[in-house]
């Protein structure tokens, strides 16, 4: 079982420890190979890779697929939380046939009476920190990715799939709601 923390991009594996509504690998170790990481560029994390500006959803999902590949790890079971949402869809677009089934946990999504949350709360939290911590990033080029990430076209439903990515999805999805500002009831 892939287990993606929540903490939007300060996704870690520590943050699945003090923050999610359960512990997921204490909780399904006896049942599951438990697999996490932290998400790429979390500033309190230990992974670090490129800003890919054109294709944010993209390259996280390379790296949880690249992860599951250097396992040896074909076809899997999802379990993510808030951001997992997101780069659940984002698996399920990319590698429908890999993905047994998935449980998403408060995913965050698109609320069109909040429509810049995302781009506000990254560019005030994630983004300064980064540029502390990455000298060759900049603001500008941070600003860049979360507008590709969260804003645009990616502004509706769950800003990685389309509607109709969803719709067609063939394995079983577990959607546990939310009603905060950045996990719309109306975003799955």
């Amino acid at each position: 079982m892939l287990i993606i923390p929540g903490g939007g991009q300060n996704s870690t594996i520590a943050w699945s420890l003090k923050n999610a509504p359960f512990n997921p690998t204490e909780e399904f170790r006896n049942e599951y190979r438990c697999i996490t990481a932290d998400l790429r560029n979390a500033p309190s994390g230990l992974s670090t890779g490129p800003l890919e500006i054109d294709r944010p959803w993209d390259s996280y999902t390379d790296d949880h697929l690249g992860l599951m590949d250097h396992l040896g790890i074909k076809r899997f079971m999802v379990l993510g939380f808030c951001i997992g949402g997101p780069f659940i869809w984002s698996l399920v677009r990319r590698a429908p046939e890999r993905i047994i089934a998935a449980v998403i946990s408060q995913p965050v999504g698109f609320r069109k009476e909040l429509p810049n949350h995302a781009y506000d709360n990254y560019m005030k939290g994630w983004g300064p920190d980064l540029v502390k911590q990455r000298l060759e990033i900049t603001m500008e080029m941070v600003e860049r990715f979360i507008r590709s990430m969260y804003g645009g076209a990616r502004a509706d439903f769950v800003f990685s799939a389309s509607r109709d990515v969803v719709r067609t999805c063939q394995s079983p999805v577990l959607v546990m709601l939310d009603d905060t500002p950045a996990r719309s009831r109306v975003s799955t």
